[in-house]
């Protein structure tokens, strides 16, 4: 099975860090709840509070189109 890392740093405005990681921890749980997503994960820089890292690993859009119950199949054109 194919998957798809993602590593993405976000840059948040001073005095809005902890608010930002409560509402991306909200966000998460729903993300994670999605078929196909295996790991989330939020990081906080503990040098400089305005950064904030997440990880993301997933499974690659060939195999989400089995889990959606799509056809890989690109004359179907019942869907």
């Amino acid at each position: 099975m194919k998957k798809v890392y993602l590593f993405v740093e976000i840059s948040v405005r001073p005095g809005q860090t902890d608010a930002f990681v409560e509402r991306l921890k909200k966000h998460a749980e729903l993300v994670l709840a999605e078929k196909g997503c295996e790991v989330l994960e939020i990081f906080r820089d503990t040098q400089d509070e305005s950064r904030v890292w997440t990880s993301v690993l997933r499974r690659l859009a060939t195999d989400l189109r089995a889990i959606l119950g799509q056809s890989p199949n690109p004359t179907n054109t019942t869907q």
